[in-house]
């Protein structure tokens, strides 16, 4: 268990510490390294939930940047199409195994909503690795862009990445663009918990859950404030 809790402190604290940079990367991160220890479903509520607090405790630091306009057309949409998109996870959850198979000796079974969250990784890697050669679609609708963003969020958690491609063409202002990622981040996951309820209380009834949240927090929070520190040093190009 300490070996585990350690592991988990370093990754949350590096993933958090490159996230108030690059306006994305928690969820990207923490999503498949949690799938390790739970369930798909549990470790996407447990993302969600270390992920709220990691942007509520970002925003109080940088709520004075925030930009109103974007956050009204890009946070509200988010946060409306995050609910959608928690909600379809939910029903493929409740679909009936596809299949079973066995491999060196170990019997898998298959299910939708494991197929479509291990391809929607692999999308937000290929999305990653090629942001730069290519054009989103309405690259500076905040609505399509919100519409994305929170819709993905709530499926799989990873809002941050979309997010982050579409707020740096309307952003040039390096501490506007992380109290705004922040702050929407915040509507997205408080959209979606609400629907995830039930997977955290299921994570929450054991206790040994509760001290791998609390070391998951613990290594975020430290790292966001890492971060923060060297904030002034890092130039919106950089970001970019």
């Amino acid at each position: 268990m300490m070996q585990i809790g350690m592991v988990m402190f370093i990754v949350c604290f590096i993933a958090a510490l490159l996230t108030i940079y690059s306006g994305f990367g928690l969820g990207t991160i923490l999503t498949p390294f949690f799938c390790i220890f739970f369930p798909i479903e549990i470790a996407i509520a447990f993302t969600a939930f270390v992920h709220l607090i990691n942007s509520i405790y970002k925003a109080s630091l940088t709520w004075k940047n925030i930009d109103m306009h974007i956050v009204m057309k890009f946070g509200i949409t988010s946060a409306l199409f995050a609910i959608l998109g928690a909600i379809v996870l939910l029903q493929l959850i409740d679909l009936s195994a596809i299949t079973t198979y066995s491999l060196f000796n170990r019997t898998y079974t298959l299910y939708y909503h494991k197929i479509i969250i291990g391809m929607v990784l692999m999308l937000f890697v290929w999305i990653e690795l090629v942001q730069k050669s290519i054009k989103f679609p309405l690259m500076h609708n905040l609505y399509i862009g919100g519409i994305f963003s929170g819709f993905f969020g709530g499926l799989s958690g990873h809002q941050g990445a979309l997010r982050s491609v579409y707020l740096t063409q309307h952003i040039t202002e390096k501490n506007t663009l992380i109290a705004c990622s922040s702050i929407i981040a915040c509507m997205v996951d408080i959209s979606r918990l609400g629907i995830y309820s039930a997977q955290i209380l299921t994570l929450l009834r054991g206790q040994q859950s509760i001290v791998f949240a609390l070391i998951a927090l613990f290594g975020a929070i430290l790292g966001s404030s890492l971060g923060l520190k060297y904030l002034q040093k890092i130039t919106i190009s950089f970001i970019q």
